[in-house]
């Protein structure tokens, strides 16, 4: 009897500790996403930038593109408990007769690219260009952050024209990069 006792015990203080553990590490995770949330605003009130921001940590604000074929791009920054993702997506979509071309255009800007990718869900079409301001033991900085955001925006900015011309000028993804040759 003394045996079951024991090991019951011991079965109950080992369970315990796992969730004592589980619920500590979930209370350090849900600091961090609080304080790169925090550092993103910072980042952005610092530039008087308009945004929305919600109870999951996502800000959300719009950028208007300089000299290409689509006006603006929406911009979300998702707050994380190992960084900031920062998404620029273009307001138009891919349709689906044209999303091999525009992967096939993305899959050669990106081949170049040091710092972020361009994307697409070929489920809907979305596309844009998304940065990962990654910091495992600590806050991003504002400059990290500020950096992020600016090369989504610049890089949103700078394919856009490539983009265009495969959804509305009928380019084929060779076509379309040959002018960023």
């Amino acid at each position: 009897m003394k045996k079951i006792l024991c090991t019951i015990f011991a079965v109950s203080t080992l369970i315990l500790s796992s969730i004592t553990a589980a619920a500590s590490e979930d209370a350090f995770e849900d600091a961090r996403k609080i304080a790169n949330a925090q550092a993103m605003k910072a980042v952005l009130d610092a530039n008087e930038y308009s945004y929305d921001f919600s109870e999951d940590r996502i800000f959300e604000m719009s950028f208007t593109l300089d000299d290409t074929s689509f006006d603006s791009c929406k911009v979300w920054a998702f707050a994380k408990d190992d960084g900031v993702k920062i998404q620029a997506d273009y307001t138009v979509k891919a349709d689906e007769d044209v999303r091999d071309e525009v992967a096939s255009f993305f899959i050669r800007m990106n081949n170049k690219l040091n710092l972020g990718e361009f994307y697409m869900d070929y489920e809907n079409g979305l596309m844009g260009y998304e940065v990962y301001v990654y910091s495992e033991d600590a806050t991003p900085s504002q400059k990290a952050l500020d950096t992020g955001l600016n090369i989504a925006v610049a890089m949103s900015e700078y394919g856009a024209d490539g983009v265009a011309n495969i959804i509305y000028g009928g380019y084929t993804a060779e076509q379309a990069y040959g002018s960023y040759e």
